[in-house]
């Protein structure tokens, strides 16, 4: 049986109130050390629990008839419903949900509520429907007041097709945005990667099957519909990756890890212009025992190094996603065990 907020009121008296403050003075002011009423501040525990005692005796003595004139209220007076509800419980659930959709905002501020409206518009707009996600990256280009929201449709669609579903997006969004926001809707910029590394095996597993799995998993867990999938713009760690390869069934463990391929196109022939071939291990050191190709133009900035100047990351620019698969001709897979 479930207590109402009233009932679990009343059951605070002044007694009970006066303790309740006095048991936290130990943990929360240790120096103060009279509790005797004679006291200053007991008296100002005293005093504090009696108004509170009064405010909860008031609380308790709202009637149904008062919930439905507050009712009435929220719902502008011009509500007829209310001539219905009689029963306690039907005014107590009315009232929940005119305070739900009371706290539906309908302007943009957080970032939250430019994923939320960006959702719902373009619901409304897709041809096929939905599911689609949305990324809201504020502060893009080191500018307050342009906010950007990337668009993440699961269904593929036309590039012509994505560009009229982030224009009509926006256009809803405008008018809920606040006076001087620069609002930009965009389809994310996919950013493909290729990785090498060294593979030792279990015992009966077997090599084409286990590299299979371990892009499954890639894609299943951070690729743009990855279970955790971030903001777009959010690096991919080594961390990360080398767990999610030693985690495969089959897998023994893993080590230097290396980005062999870095291009903005899909597909398995990867932009060979690109490539960066950086040794994302423990003994690589960025300048000194790596590898940048001069012509990259995913560039240097791809490549995020700690503190001691070891590649700790892959890198994104804001709104985009990385696709990462295993450069198969980079693999080496060994059935030893260790």
């Amino acid at each position: 049986m479930t207590t109402t907020a009233a009932e679990h009121l009343r059951a605070w008296d002044f007694d009970d109130l006066v303790r309740e403050g006095l048991s936290l003075i130990p943990a929360v002011a240790p120096g103060w050390t009279n509790h005797n009423p004679s006291d200053p501040g007991i008296t100002l525990v005293e005093l504090l629990a009696y108004f509170a005692e009064a405010l909860a005796y008031r609380l308790g003595r709202v009637t149904p008839q008062a919930k439905l004139q507050f009712l009435r209220l929220l719902m502008d007076g011009h509500w007829r419903g209310w001539k219905d509800l009689k029963e306690r419980g039907d005014i107590e659930r009315a009232l929940d949900a005119a305070v739900r959709d009371l706290t539906q905002a309908d302007c943009a501020v957080a970032a939250e509520d430019y994923e939320r409206l960006a959702i719902e518009s373009a619901l409304r707009h897709l041809p096929q429907g939905g599911p689609v996600r949305a990324f809201c990256v504020p502060g893009t280009a080191n500018k307050r007041a342009h906010v950007t929201v990337v668009l993440l449709p699961k269904r593929e669609i036309e590039a012509g097709d994505l560009e009229r579903l982030c224009a009509a997006v926006r256009d809803d969004l405008l008018g809920s945005c606040l006076l001087t926001t620069r609002l930009h809707v965009i389809g994310p910029i996919h950013v493909h990667a290729a990785i090498g590394c060294r593979i030792a095996l279990r015992p009966g597993a077997r090599a084409e099957q286990v590299l299979d799995a371990i892009d499954a998993d890639f894609e299943a867990r951070i690729g743009p519909w990855g279970d955790d999938q971030a903001a777009p713009g959010t690096p991919v760690t080594l961390g990360r990756i080398v767990e999610l390869i030693d985690r495969t069934a089959g897998v023994d463990f893993v080590e230097d890890v290396t980005v062999t391929h870095m291009s903005q196109r899909g597909g398995e022939v990867f932009d060979l212009s690109s490539r960066v071939g950086i040794i994302v291990a423990r003994h690589a050191t960025v300048g000194v025992d790596s590898r940048l190709g001069v012509q990259s133009r995913l560039g240097r900035h791809r490549l995020i190094a700690d503190s001691a100047g070891r590649f700790g990351a892959i890198g994104l620019m804001p709104g985009e996603l990385l696709h990462l698969r295993l450069a198969r001709e980079a693999v080496q897979v060994s059935g030893v065990s260790r």
